[in-house]
């Protein structure tokens, strides 16, 4: 224990300006949301610079952060042969909670401060809000700060790192336009989840063997792979059979709600056209949804045939969409390529939509008295 004490005091000795900045950073953003809520007159008068200020802070408090975590971790080497820490002689273990330790500390527990002060002064009680505290630190751990170690533990210095970063930017981008190429991958199902467990558990596994052992060719092969597996995720997943599986077929008498195209003067509208897609809106009237009942639209599918055999469809896209008992109408758009659109628009078409949905229903329903009072 002595040992993880003094390599965590050293830590915040050696890097307490950029604790100091990732620190300022955070006072800003409360500040900022603080004056969001009590000074909307300002607002419109400075909206301009207030926008552009957190926009701002927004953008440099996860990198203040992600610098932080890497200049710690890359205080003790992991990557080469040449480690002083080696010698004293420390061991992984204890050097690893004491990383660990430290973020909890100058990430974490600053993060937790400022949303129960928030909290306390939009006059919420924290304790009411523990479980969602705790889980927003989770995450932020899990998605930010163990990403961020396993990339310092792979590189030796920072210019390292940002190559890094460079190349995953780089891969992100040609993974998107990839998806943008292979019909129905913009559906959300179930198998969205395993790249992002495999991403998580590649991580953990980096920092483990960098810390144990020090194999940084086997750790970056690590981080290969799992770029290979979830373009293989990408490629091969059958779309089709999920939604099929997920989303068995009703009946009509079976739909707990009811789309009805609106009337000719108001249907079917064009908007956001450009040189290669036109977007399509399609409003409907909701009816038949009960009171206690909320619909999320997962995902569309929209088939067009034309004249002359003309035929095209979007394949499974997520719409984002939600159906509330009160709601009398929805728009629901897709995008079609000016090409396809241009040899249709002329001739009268057959449109098939397919909608996949799922209903939840309010079981613990309140309601709620309030009253007024004149201050």
């Amino acid at each position: 224990m002595n040992q993880i004490w003094n390599i965590f005091r050293k830590d915040a000795r050696h890097y307490w300006r950029e604790i100091a900045v990732s620190a300022a950073l955070l006072c800003a953003y409360g500040w900022i949301d603080v004056r969001g809520w009590a000074q909307q007159d300002v607002l419109e008068t400075r909206i301009f610079a207030y926008r552009f200020l957190s926009g701002l802070v927004d953008w440099l408090l996860p990198i203040a952060w992600t610098f932080l975590v890497v200049r710690v971790v890359q205080g003790e080497s992991l990557v080469g042969d040449r480690q002083f820490w080696v010698t004293r002689p420390y061991e992984w273990k204890k050097l690893l909670l004491s990383k660990f330790l430290f973020l909890l500390v100058f990430l974490n527990l600053p993060l937790l401060i400022l949303d129960v002060v928030l909290l306390a002064i939009a006059k919420f009680s924290p304790l009411h809000y523990v479980v969602g505290l705790l889980w927003m630190q989770l995450l932020i751990l899990l998605f930010l700060a163990i990403p961020a170690m396993a990339l310092a533990s792979v590189t030796a210095t920072i210019v390292q790192t940002l190559l890094g970063l460079l190349v995953i930017a780089l891969y992100m981008v040609g993974m998107a336009a990839l998806a943008s190429q292979i019909p129905n991958s913009d559906f959300s199902g179930p198998v969205d989840f395993l790249p992002g467990f495999l991403f998580l558990g590649t991580c953990i596994a980096v920092i483990i063997i960098q810390y144990a052992r020090r194999k940084t060719g086997i750790s970056r092969l690590l981080v290969i792979g799992l770029g290979v597996v979830v373009l293989i995720i990408l490629v091969a997943t059958p779309y089709r059979t999920i939604v099929a599986h997920e989303f068995p077929i009703l009946g009509g008498s079976k739909l707990p709600f009811q789309l009805t195209v609106l009337p000719p003067d108001t249907a079917g509208n064009r908007s956001a056209d450009n040189e290669k897609e036109v977007t399509i809106q399609l409003p409907f009237g909701v009816s038949g949804l009960t009171s206690d009942s909320i619909v999320i639209v997962g995902g569309i599918f929209v088939s067009v045939d034309a004249a002359g055999g003309v035929k095209w469809n979007s394949g499974w896209k997520s719409p984002g969409l939600f159906l509330f008992p009160e709601q009398k109408s929805a728009r629901i758009e897709f995008t079609m390529p000016r090409k396809a659109f241009d040899r249709m628009q002329s001739a009268p078409v057959d449109l098939r939509l397919e909608v996949a949905f799922t209903v939840f229903r309010d079981q613990t329903s309140r309601v709620l008295c309030y009253r007024e009072a004149n201050l």
